[in-house]
């Protein structure tokens, strides 16, 4: 589970071997892994009844990717998986492959809190303060480049 929103606006998105797909046999997605520099992660996902087969080429995949943008802007000295505590096949997996769990590193430990409201609560009104306006972009020329282009190179964690 990843925030995809969010995640899926990332300019990481701008390169496309920052991205693998994985399809099966019908050719229909059966599951996908994004490198995202700006938050140093690798995010993915992949059909559960082809988990067991996937979870190696994906992480096979990552570290390939991640080492040929290690000397790029987009290059990182570790990459972290977001995982909960019960995809116990995917942690196999990485911890198979040299990931550590950080949610017990001592002072610079990283942890998530998943939080949830319901839809049916009122919300509260809110005023801008003044001088402040909501609207939309006008289009690409507004928003700033993100990092320079990622050309192709490498990465990883505990390695």
């Amino acid at each position: 589970m990843t925030d995809l929103p969010y995640r899926l606006s990332s300019c990481a998105f701008d390169y496309p071997e920052n991205i693998g797909l994985w399809v099966d046999d019908a050719n229909k997605l059966a599951g996908w892994a994004v490198l995202q520099p700006p938050f140093w992660t690798i995010d993915y996902a992949c059909n559960p009844t082809a988990q067991a087969e996937l979870d190696p080429m994906i992480l096979a995949w990552a570290d390939q990717q991640a080492r040929r943008i290690i000397d790029t802007a987009g290059g990182r000295p570790s990459w972290y998986f977001n995982v909960f505590n019960s995809q116990t096949e995917i942690i196999r997996h990485l911890t198979g492959t040299g990931f550590t769990s950080q949610a017990d590193a001592g002072e610079y430990a990283w942890s998530k809190v998943l939080m949830q409201r319901l839809g049916s609560l009122p919300v509260e009104q809110y005023r801008i303060p003044p001088g402040f306006i909501i609207r939309p972009l006008a289009g690409e020329s507004e928003v700033e480049p993100c990092t320079p282009p990622i050309n192709s190179s490498r990465l990883w964690a505990g390695r």
